[in-house]
């Protein structure tokens, strides 16, 4: 069984690291293994003190990944009403302006900031993401070398949004168009995560090349707590690590409260449907809006953006803000595609493209101060903040606040 294994000291894992009958280590830190073991070694491992992880697997907001286990949930935000011109209906470059980013354009364009995205990879003929903008990294991940292919188009989408540019014969901007992009795909389980955060906070931590950021669109998609994650598992304490060295986790909220799957109502902003890492305090979760600002509406698809206060969050509630998604978006090596929503999974990197505008002009600045800006800057709401948290993500208003002409 594939599993993440904390065993009682560096001594110990050092030892098995360099002897051990595991069919494939894939990885180690400090006291802590990952790789594959079978029964015998899981038994030897818990007698020695070690405590075992067993494999979580994530999903994206979709029913059709074909890495993941088919869910029975309604729809989330695969409703496809097909291909229409820009000129006949919202697209990416409404939702841009929506949270205002080319007005913050004039100061920052997120130029010599890196965004990773953890996710289904990125087509490799996507105009949006041409060749000078993709960082070369090969990330050690159960994709290794295949990171610049994506067969089922979402994390092409996502890089778009963070970060696309129309330099190049894309026809649209993201939030930060002269951000790079590293690709990341995985099989968005636990184990292949650790080895992931592992390698680029190895990487960036010493920002020698530049300011990472990690956009993250998946989550754990649930009713109820299962208890897989707790706030001193392996998993956790790496992204805490990654944080304190300097690195910005950017999480979707969840597409987990409305619809069908979990028969919460549309108009609540309760029970909480945030789960597991995506509701850490040291990681910014982000939630969707349509195109009025509201996902409490029982026709909008948006009412299932996932409410918190969040499963792990305990210095602050979750979502930290929204971010609109609706209309035509790239999508793999498709083209484009025309959605009611792009769920929670297309307000992450509108967040994480932000961060790229602001960390290109403030290289020093710490991720909690990065994260208080956002929050800070958010234009408020009138729903609870286990809707919508501080307010709808607004890139003027974050310029502004730099600048000192808000408060």
């Amino acid at each position: 069984m594939k599993a993440i294994v904390r065993l009682p000291s560096y001594a110990k894992a050092q030892s098995r690291y360099e002897v051990s009958s595991i069919s494939r280590l894939t990885r180690r830190r400090s006291n802590v293994i990952v790789g594959d073991f079978d029964l015998d070694e899981i038994a030897d491992i818990e007698r020695e003190g070690g405590e075992v992880y067993p494999d979580v697997q994530f999903q994206l907001a979709s029913t059709d990944y074909p890495f993941l286990p088919e869910r029975d949930a309604a729809r989330f935000w695969e409703r496809d009403y097909g291909e229409f011109s820009p000129a006949s209906g919202f697209s990416l470059d409404d939702v841009l302006n929506h949270i205002k980013a080319p007005e913050a354009w004039h100061f920052s364009r997120g130029s010599g900031v890196t965004i990773a995205i953890v996710d289904t990879g990125i087509a490799t003929d996507r105009p949006e993401i041409p060749s000078f903008k993709r960082s070369s990294i090969d990330v050690p991940s159960e994709f290794a070398g295949q990171h610049w292919s994506d067969s089922f188009g979402h994390g092409s989408m996502c890089a778009c949004i963070a970060a696309g540019t129309s330099s190049d014969g894309g026809l649209y901007n993201g939030v930060a168009p002269d951000a790079n992009v590293l690709a990341v795909k995985s099989i968005l389980s636990s184990t292949d995560l650790y080895v992931i955060y592992d390698d680029l906070i190895e990487r960036f931590s010493d920002k020698s090349e530049g300011r990472l950021i990690i956009n993250n669109s998946f989550a754990l998609l649930r009713c109820a707590s299962t208890g897989e994650f707790t706030l001193d598992h392996p998993l956790v304490d790496l992204i805490k690590s990654g944080v304190s060295a300097g690195i910005p986790f950017v999480f979707a909220a969840g597409n987990s409260h409305y619809d069908g799957a979990c028969d919460n109502r549309a108009g609540e902003c309760y029970p909480n449907t945030i789960w597991s890492i995506n509701s850490l305090d040291e990681v910014f979760c982000v939630g969707a809006v349509d195109g009025e600002n509201s996902n409490q509406s029982e026709s909008s698809a948006h009412a299932n953006s996932s409410r918190g206060p969040g499963e792990l969050s305990m210095l602050g509630d979750k979502p930290d803000l929204v971010a609109p998604t609706y209309g035509r978006v790239p999508w793999g090596n498709i083209g484009y595609k025309t959605l009611e929503w792009w769920g929670t999974s297309g307000a992450a990197p509108q967040a994480a493209g932000a961060m790229a505008l602001v960390l290109a002009a403030y290289p020093n600045m710490s991720v909690e101060e990065l994260y208080r800006l956002l929050r800070e800057s958010a234009l408020p709401l009138a729903s609870s903040k286990h809707c919508t948290g501080a307010g709808l993500l607004n890139c003027e208003r974050i310029v502004q606040k730099l600048l000192g002409h808000i408060s």
